[in-house]
């Protein structure tokens, strides 16, 4: 069974440049678009599943491109990454993702965190298992010895040593 929606009644901000069109419809089916026009042409469908846009507007999916979703900007980036056991780190993940997907960005690259936690992440919200944007996740930083993102990554030094962790990663 197909999730089908029909949004009217709104300005639809296509992202290309124009003015908003006003007064229109945008029928979703199955999480994706179906249809856009003018409000008097929308397609007919059941009255539970019309959501009335009440005038507002409607634009594309945001995508932020560099995200770390098990963190929360805390000014010890460092002693939060050692000190959150896999439990909080995965919560505070998920907070993150309900919290992107409310400011209006469907989609992310994260870009490491420990663990797997992001891996995971994406694959509940692909699920449906857990609210959030599509997530793109670059999984555990690997980095120079001492470089940066360290404590929460895979340190490697020359090129067969970055080769051997980027195959370990990977692997999983």
């Amino acid at each position: 069974m197909h999730a089908i929606s029909l949004i009217t009644n709104i300005n639809l901000i296509d992202g290309l440049g124009g003015a908003p069109r006003t007064r229109t419809s945008v029928l979703m089916d199955a999480g994706r678009i179906a249809w856009i026009g003018p409000d008097e042409n929308a397609p007919c469908v059941e009255d539970r599943l019309v959501i009335d846009g009440d005038g507002r507007s409607l634009i594309p999916g945001l995508i932020n491109s560099h995200v770390h979703l098990a963190n929360d900007g805390s000014a010890d980036l460092f002693e939060q990454v050692v000190n959150d056991s896999l439990p909080i780190a995965s919560l505070r993940a998920a907070q993150n993702a309900r919290y992107t997907l409310a400011s209006g960005v469907t989609t992310v690259r994260d870009c490491g965190a420990a663990n797997g936690i992001v891996i995971e992440l994406g694959k509940a919200v692909e699920a449906g298992l857990v609210e959030g944007p599509r997530i793109v996740a670059a999984g555990r930083v690997i980095t120079m010895t001492g470089g940066h993102g360290y404590f929460m990554g895979r340190e490697a030094d020359g090129v067969d040593a970055i080769r051997h962790a980027v195959r370990a990663e990977i692997k999983g």
